[in-house]
């Protein structure tokens, strides 16, 4: 797949709103051919209508397999191919792990890490054998250090991250890229009733989507948003655990994800 994203076509999960949308809106932009999935297809519709030409709509529940797949194909034999598939798509309840209910647990996991590996069962078969294609799989910076009052959800995103650095080992050679894409704390419908950290980098859905942007302009393995927070990240990591946790604690990064509601 030429790096160029001009022409690709580029199926976004979750793209009704948030970083989907502005994903899609300035894939399209750029030339790309984009089919906007989400749960609600009101919204995939209205979003989809916003972009223009470019932009189709597609109803899709990611936890469903066989709905991905048969989106998937549907998009292939609509437009030809599929070059990009942004798994956007994720759920983010929050409060203390103790009250948390086991349906919703279930929710989290099923939306968040099964839409995921759903989503790559669908669209890798395609691109291995054409030899080419790129997945983007939305993780957070979350998936690495983890939120109080977001056990789950932090758990959910530890898994994206682990499970596509291990596929991409076993994906070596055939011509397919996977990319994490891990914003920092980000302004969306997702974090209504959230307040950032007041002293750690947060991002909006439009930076996110120019760093979707780079990372399929250039194939990247994985990438954050804003660019500068996977450098405190990797800082952070290299500390002990007790020293980490303190920073944590200090930077208000503990604060960020408890409910203020």
């Amino acid at each position: 797949m030429p790096s160029r994203i001009n022409g690709a076509v580029v199926l976004i999960t979750g793209a009704a709103n948030g970083i989907g949308r502005a994903s899609a809106r300035s894939l399209a932009k750029r030339g790309a051919k984009v089919v906007v999935a989400d749960v609600d297809p009101e919204g995939a519709s209205a979003a989809a209508r916003e972009i223009g030409p470019a932009a189709v709509a597609a109803a899709l529940d990611v936890s469903d397999h066989g709905a991905f797949a048969r989106v998937v194909n549907d998009t292939i034999e609509r437009l030809g191919r599929l070059d990009v598939l942004v798994n956007n798509a994720g759920i983010m309840p929050i409060g203390p792990f103790m009250e948390e209910p086991a349906d919703r647990t279930r929710r989290i996991l099923a939306v968040n890490v099964e839409g995921v590996v759903n989503g790559m069962h669908a669209a890798l078969p395609s691109m291995i054998a054409r030899g080419g294609g790129q997945i983007v799989n939305v993780a957070s910076v979350v998936g690495y250090h983890g939120s109080p009052e977001a056990v789950t959800y932090a758990g959910s995103k530890h898994a994206v991250v682990g499970i596509t650095n291990t596929l991409r080992r076993e994906l070596r050679g055939a011509g397919v890229t996977l990319t994490l894409l891990c914003p920092t704390w980000t302004s969306t419908r997702l974090t209504e009733g959230t307040s950032p950290a007041p002293r750690l980098p947060r991002a909006t859905p439009e930076s996110v989507a120019e760093r979707v942007v780079h990372a399929i302009r250039w194939r990247r393995r994985i990438v954050f948003a804003p660019a500068g927070a996977g450098a405190q990240l990797r800082v952070a990591r290299a500390l002990p655990l007790a020293w980490e946790e303190a920073l944590a604690h200090l930077s208000g990064a503990d604060e960020a994800l408890r409910c203020r509601s």
